[in-house]
């Protein structure tokens, strides 16, 4: 039969208080800290529930230091000569180059507006001889103008040229090009494009066999 204690609970010595490791002291802190004395001690100078008026003061003496994009827009258009105005205006004839980007496309795409920003200051007589060859393309006797983007949509397709190939899309939809003309140009540029290889591949194989027979 086991022996009880027979010392009672009054009799026997008080226990000692238990020990906390630094991790659950910090976590009793953090219980018996007010909210509003934590948030602070975090860093933040704004306090729940707390003044607003404090907050704007803490927001104020930061104001000297804020980089904020607010800006980015002007420092852009400093550099970017499509957002910035240009030095000088274009000559008469260039401008009406340059408008009928706007009337082919809707807008002037970013690659020539460049060019006309950069090439109309530096080297206008360039510009306007490389204008002078687009529009005899572009704007020809034989095409009309929806036949002329469907060609040039399936060329750039043809050439792995997916924002120049969307662009002449968008034209000949201007044009009045419909969703199954621009499919079927799309067709024969996938059937071309398969058919280069195909041919050319057939005839460099039928060549070497021939070399290997000594046919050739």
């Amino acid at each position: 039969m086991p022996l009880r204690d027979s010392a009672s609970a009054a009799d026997r010595p008080p226990m000692p208080p238990p020990t906390t490791s630094t991790g659950a002291s910090f976590a009793l802190a953090l219980i018996d800290t007010p909210p509003r004395r934590l948030y602070r001690s975090m860093g933040h100078s704004r306090v729940v529930g707390g003044d607003r008026s404090s907050d704007a003061r803490a927001i104020g003496s930061h104001a000297e230091l804020d980089d904020t994009p607010r800006a980015a827009p002007q420092r852009r258009a400093a550099r970017d000569p499509t957002m910035a105005e240009d030095k000088k205006e274009l000559p008469a004839d260039l401008a009406k180059f340059r408008d009928s980007y706007v009337e082919m496309f809707g807008t002037l795409p970013p690659l020539p507006a460049a060019r006309f920003a950069f090439s109309g200051e530096v080297n206008p007589d360039f510009l306007r001889v490389s204008e002078q060859l687009r529009a005899g393309a572009f704007y020809s006797k034989t095409l009309d103008m929806k036949t002329t983007q469907l060609i040039l949509f399936g060329m750039l397709l043809a050439e792995h040229n997916p924002v120049g190939a969307q662009a002449h899309a968008a034209a000949a939809r201007r044009a009045g090009a419909t969703w199954e003309e621009l499919h079927t140009v799309m067709e024969l540029a996938a059937a071309t494009g398969a058919l280069w290889a195909a041919n050319n591949g057939g005839a460099l194989l039928k060549s070497l066999r021939d070399k290997e027979s000594g046919s050739a």
